[in-house]
């Protein structure tokens, strides 16, 4: 358990940019899902030999997040 929580973060830490490493750290502190879930299709993106910048994490958590519609009434 240990031993892979070590080898995915030196994968992350070698294929995500600082921008992309740091925006990482504030989604794993106020959504630990979410950026589990990131971190998972980050690893495969750097797996398959692409690296994952600031605005390339940015898509993959947009695309994780549910949409909330905003409906607004005037009366």
């Amino acid at each position: 358990e240990q031993q892979q929580e070590m080898l995915k973060n030196l994968i992350l830490r070698q294929g995500i940019s600082p921008d992309a490493r740091e925006r990482l750290g504030r989604v794993r502190a106020a959504k630990p899902k979410l950026a589990a879930q990131a971190e998972s299709i980050c690893i495969q993106m750097i797996q398959q030999g692409k690296g994952i910048n600031d605005s390339t994490l940015k898509l993959i958590l947009d695309r994780l997040t549910p949409k909330r519609e905003i409906k607004i009434t005037r009366r």
